[in-house]
């Protein structure tokens, strides 16, 4: 796979639908996660975008381990 193969296959921004899809929830909860500052967002033109990194690391964030499972 050559360079430009991966960079479409990862792409560093996702639109409000992409992350929806990615995080099996809809556009209008993306909007409220944008509105209250959980995910960073960019414009560009008319796009809101939301950096990929930004959903995976929020997806960390709002994970919760139960602590007795932790160092098993």
């Amino acid at each position: 796979m050559d360079e430009k193969e991966q960079i479409r296959e990862k792409p560093l921004l996702w639109s409000r639908s992409e992350v929806a899809v990615q995080l099996g929830i809809s556009d209008r909860k993306v909007d409220e996660l944008i509105q209250e500052g959980a995910l960073p967002s960019m414009s560009i033109g008319r796009r809101v975008l939301v950096p990929r990194q930004a959903v995976l690391d929020w997806v960390k964030d709002q994970t919760r381990y139960n602590s007795r499972c932790v160092g098993s």
